[in-house]
């Protein structure tokens, strides 16, 4: 899929860029991740690589989020490219557009990094708060 320059140009506002393309606002040092988002559980990383190659994007990674206690898909993954510009073609090309063979629609976003900064988890007890 090939993006026109005017629409590079014209996606997106409110925005730094970078040549055509816009850089990631919500992580600008992860410019090349994106946030893939209403998976269905059967869909895994060999799946979402194939569907991205048969597009024509070459996909560096895809981590598949897993609930800790099940280890069962969360519904969402984070896909790397190679560069920031070939994650923007495919955020501005693929996004809210149906699935290959299906009526359902890719859900694709940049990925954000944490405002916590940790992936620790944090647990609070709340003992009996009766009179």
């Amino acid at each position: 899929a090939v993006v026109s320059t005017q629409s590079a140009i014209t996606a997106g506002r409110n925005t730094q860029k970078t040549g055509l393309f816009k850089m990631n606002p919500y992580n600008p040092g992860n410019a090349c991740s994106l946030w893939m988002g209403d998976l269905e559980p059967q869909m895994d990383e060999a799946y979402l690589t194939q569907l991205y190659e048969g597009l024509g994007y070459k996909v560096v990674s895809v981590r598949l989020i897993k609930d800790r206690m099940t280890g069962r898909p969360q519904g969402y993954c984070f896909l790397e490219f190679e560069t920031e510009q070939i994650a923007q073609q495919v955020l501005m090309t693929l996004n809210l557009k149906p699935w290959p063979g299906t009526d359902k629609l890719l859900k694709i976003n940049w990925a954000s990094s944490s405002s916590r900064g940790s992936r620790e988890e944090i647990s609070i007890y709340v003992g009996d708060l009766s009179p």
